[in-house]
């Protein structure tokens, strides 16, 4: 397992955020605070609480991209969707293979398959996942007007 992500800075002084930018940031900072949870549980062998965490780390950090760019983003298969289409735009196969495991990390929490071994390499993969999409999140501007296409399935 990797390091703890590091927290997001709070904004700056006498910035103030649109009430979409707020929702941003407040999916990006669950999103942090979730990825160190499902390290912590991992570490003490809770195999449900750190699969569901990791999971929901994921569907936070995607959810912020969506509303960055104005996607719909409230079902689960959708989530999948923008997941994808997120690690096709960085050109990362690595990130593809971590939104499917952010999903069989959600499934586990309810059919408990993973042995800890491959648990903790999953949790490991969004760990890096969302770390990609935060920088992605940072840069990218709002909306689709920036040629960006949605998910053919939203």
């Amino acid at each position: 397992m990797t390091n703890p992500p590091q927290r997001s800075a709070p904004p700056l002084p006498g910035i103030v955020l649109s009430p979409g930018q707020q929702r941003i940031q407040a999916h990006v900072q669950m999103s942090d605070r979730l990825v160190f949870q499902a390290a912590d549980e991992w570490a003490k062998e809770d195999r449900l609480q750190a699969s569901e965490k990791a999971w929901d780390a994921y569907a936070h950090i995607v959810k912020a991209m969506a509303i960055q760019r104005g996607w719909p983003h409230h079902y689960h298969d959708v989530l999948e969707d923008i997941g994808l289409q997120l690690a096709s735009e960085l050109g990362r196969q690595d990130l593809t293979y971590a939104v499917i495991l952010a999903g069989r990390l959600h499934r586990n929490f309810y059919e408990h398959y993973m042995g800890l071994a491959y648990l903790g390499g999953a949790v490991g993969e969004v760990e890096t996942l969302v770390r990609a999409m935060k920088e992605l999140c940072r840069w990218a501007r709002v909306g689709t007007s920036s040629g960006m296409q949605t998910p053919s399935t939203v």
